[in-house]
């Protein structure tokens, strides 16, 4: 840049920049999270693994993906994952859809209780209203 540049343009400049970068970004964290898709879906042995929440919870939805690949084997244990379809889904939209909907910030022993009462066919696992915006039931 020039030291008598407009600050219009400068700002312009700058801020086309700013785009570029993010842009670049958003993509890293695509393939990151396809990566941590492609690995939970393997891990479990399922036959889809997806997020359905926003991307703006991306970082949360990796962590959950994280969560399910590093703990499948103890998850397998319990179900058989073949042909069934998973979804980061915290505001339940998949359900009734054939997906097993998963809020991003599951606890382990809860998602694994709720797998033993899906496997035994009861209503265990069906989600319950939150009583406030930020609560979630957990499958």
């Amino acid at each position: 840049m020039r030291t008598d540049c407009a600050p219009e343009l400068l700002a312009a400049r700058l801020t086309e920049m700013a785009a570029d970068a993010g842009e670049g970004t958003a993509e890293e964290g695509e393939d990151v999270e396809r990566e941590l898709l492609i690995a939970a879906r393997n891990a479990l042995g399922a036959k889809h693994v997806i997020r359905v929440c926003s991307s703006e919870l991306r970082g949360e939805v990796n962590a959950a993906l994280r969560r399910l690949a590093d703990h499948a084997g103890e998850l397998r244990a319990m179900l058989d994952f073949s042909g069934v379809s998973l979804a980061i889904d915290d505001q339940y939209h998949l359900w009734d859809s054939g997906f097993v909907s998963i809020p991003h910030d599951f606890e382990l022993a809860s998602f694994a209780r709720n797998l033993k009462a899906l496997e035994a066919g009861t209503d265990d696992a069906a989600p319950e209203p939150a009583s406030s915006g930020a609560e979630q039931s957990e499958v």
